[in-house]
């Protein structure tokens, strides 16, 4: 879980979160969104693959070999 994802390195306060779900990631976006006044939430499927994509037409944003990704993402081989 979040509060103990089993890292070597210690946790230090400016590290991204990481090991929440779905519901944790809209509750903190809602909690935000009170907190500041301001709307935050959670971006769309096709928002977040949209900026994924980076204008890019292929399969990949390394192009359509899934084997050119490690030199571009950090994926399990």
């Amino acid at each position: 879980g979040w509060q103990d994802p089993a890292f070597t390195q210690p946790l230090a306060e400016d590290m991204p979160v990481v090991c929440i779900g779905h519901e944790d990631a809209v509750a903190y976006a809602a909690w935000l969104a009170g907190s500041t006044g301001k709307p935050y939430r959670l971006p769309s499927e096709a928002e977040w693959e949209y900026a994924a994509r980076a204008g890019a037409n292929a399969p990949y944003p390394w192009g359509g070999n899934i084997d050119n990704g490690c030199a571009h993402a950090n994926l399990y081989d």
